[in-house]
């Protein structure tokens, strides 16, 4: 059997101690993976928020390793904040005390000792603890990481043991906020997906760790203005050739798209509304008359005010798209019409923006940014396209295969009487609107298409991960799914 434990103390009771905003997304991520490689959601713990706790982290590991059989693999994935005391490494747990650091938080060499008289066959440990000091290091003695060397000592050459750390002594792990994932979970991710191994399909230590030195400087140079590093490492280092995934089954795509269709990946648009004043363009000056209605020639007087914003804006996309694609002249083109409208063209994908009016009002213009007419679905949700876009659109609208029968969809959302789901919707049923528990944004459903509308901008794969979950919940409630989500 496979078993799968994954800890992430990212939140704390004391405000002194920082949180870690991607830790549980990440623990959440790297056990969605590994269930391609037998790796069930029944036999695995997982332990984020006010649940990563002293008593239950420690409650709970010890009592899984006196129920490991000598048949059983063992995978601890441990996110947190480490720190040393005296030559001891703890990691700090949601309730550690910083004025008791110590007698509140886990002791990690107590945790490995436990691991190596269990009697499983294989115990792979995880570690991504390198996220600075715990509080003001004026204010304390701790050393702000774990000690490696006494982890050398503790293992020895243990064959049964190997750990992986995210980062060498007194580097951090970088956060990677365009993917809503550390740098290290990012790539984790992807060699547990298959992408280390392109004609393999044996996942050793050693791959695992030449891919991060291959990958990590690359990621590091697009992501980052400033010079950083951040080194990987393991131990014991006789377990270099040691097997930690048979990936012969896995798809190699992103963990975060896998389930949705390249087909509904290329109907999706992405799209974001910002109301700017017209007292606040570029073009405005004071003093100038703003018309009363909206008309074709009021509406052309007000976007010529604009024209500076869409140039700059137009701009600043097309250079970005260069560098983080990669893209060569033939491959990028800009039309900028001069009209309140541009277009960016690309081998992947299409950027616009393009100015409107709101219900005919003559002193706010919107400019509406959008990507569509989508051919490469990869592309969507890969690290440039994060890099270029995070924080742009807050809304995806998803085209339906056939037109939705409204009544029929709302009356077997209410006769499922689920908890999860608040639905609302008006009188004539032109659309209802769904919030569904564990699902970030509202979602509104219409004949002809699915809008998700996340009320603060993030990053694409985030809105995107939305509707996934949408369609996860939505189908899993019967045999017949309750939305034509279509296949590729």
């Amino acid at each position: 059997m496979n078993l799968l434990v994954a800890i992430a103390a990212d939140s704390f009771l004391d405000s002194t101690i920082d949180s870690l905003p991607h830790a549980a997304h990440d623990a959440e991520s790297f056990a969605k993976v590994l269930e391609s490689l037998a790796y069930s959601a029944d036999d695995r713990i997982v332990l984020t928020g006010t649940s990563a706790t002293k008593t239950t982290i420690e409650s709970k590991l010890r009592r899984l390793v006196k129920s490991l059989k000598a048949d059983d693999a063992l995978c601890l994935l441990w996110i947190g904040k480490g720190f040393a005391i005296d030559g001891l490494s703890y990691v700090a747990c949601h309730d550690t005390d910083p004025d008791d650091p110590e007698g509140t938080s886990v002791a990690l060499d107590s945790v490995l000792r436990q691991l190596q008289s269990a009697p499983c066959k294989q115990t792979l440990v995880l570690l991504d603890t390198s996220y600075g000091p715990l509080t003001d290091p004026a204010t304390t003695n701790l050393e702000p990481c774990i000690e490696i060397q006494e982890l050398a000592e503790l293992l020895g050459e243990e064959p049964r043991m190997v750990v992986i750390g995210s980062a060498a002594a007194q580097e951090l792990s970088l956060p990677l906020t365009a993917t809503g994932h550390s740098l290290w979970m990012h790539h984790l991710l992807e060699a547990f997906a298959g992408k280390a191994l392109p004609r393999k399909t044996k996942l050793t230590v050693a791959a695992l760790l030449g891919y991060f030195s291959e990958q990590f400087p690359r990621t590091i140079s697009t992501a980052f203005a400033s010079k950083k590093s951040q080194n990987p490492w393991f131990l014991p280092k006789s377990t270099a050739k040691v097997l930690l995934a048979d990936l012969a089954g896995a798809s190699g795509e992103n963990s975060d798209h896998a389930e949705l269709s390249r087909e509904q990946v290329r109907g999706i648009i992405l799209q974001s509304k910002r109301p700017i004043s017209v007292k606040g363009l570029s073009g405005y000056r004071k003093g100038m008359q703003i018309p009363d209605r909206a008309s074709s020639s009021s509406q052309a007087f007000l976007f010529s005010l604009a024209k500076e914003e869409i140039e700059a804006d137009l701009k600043a996309v097309f250079a970005n798209l260069r560098q983080n694609f990669k893209f060569k002249r033939a491959d990028i083109q800009l039309d900028n019409v001069g009209d309140g409208t541009g277009t960016i063209t690309t081998p992947y994908f299409n950027y616009s923006i393009q100015l409107e009016l709101e219900d005919g009002n003559t002193h706010v213009v919107i400019f509406h940014r959008l990507i569509d007419a989508i051919k490469d679905p990869d592309k969507i949700f890969s690290l440039p396209f994060a890099q270029v876009f995070q924080s742009t659109f807050d809304t995806a609208v998803i085209g339906v295969p056939e037109k939705l029968d409204l009544e029929a969809l709302v009356d077997r959302l209410e006769d499922l009487e689920n908890d999860k789901i608040q639905l609302d919707y008006d009188p004539d049923l032109t659309s209802c609107t769904l919030r569904l528990a564990g699902v970030v944004g509202e979602i509104e459903i219409t004949a002809d298409a699915i809008t998700i509308v996340n009320h603060r901008a993030d990053a694409p794969r985030q809105l995107l991960r939305s509707f996934l979950d949408l369609q996860k919940l939505l189908t899993s409630s019967g045999s017949t799914p309750l939305l034509p989500f279509g296949d590729e």
